[in-house]
């Protein structure tokens, strides 16, 4: 699904406009970014938790030139899945 049918059927779901829902979502997304820029958690019940976390330095290898390289520290942003998304998601592979 992308943007524009999520925002599509979020505004088939409320009647609200697309315009309204397109709003909404942007404003989802700038407040979790920000949040996850922060180093705060996001925790959205029955959804999950968005969250970051420390990849440590590592040496990496170019294998076709065999030569190693170091790879630096970095923050990634992660999302953990909550129990009713699990249950719904495996639920689709039984039929429900």
């Amino acid at each position: 699904m992308t943007k524009e049918e999520l925002v599509g059927e979020i505004a088939c779901r409320t009647g609200f406009t697309k315009k309204d829902c397109l709003l909404l979502v942007n404003v989802f997304c700038e407040v979790v970014g920000e949040e996850l820029g922060r180093g705060e958690r996001v925790k959205i019940v029955d959804l999950g938790v968005f969250e970051v976390k420390e990849r440590k330095a590592r040496t990496g290898k170019n294998f076709v030139k065999n030569t190693t390289h170091p790879i630096p520290p970095k923050r990634v942003p992660c999302f953990i899945p909550g129990e009713r998304l699990k249950q719904i998601v495996g639920g689709a592979c039984d039929g429900g």
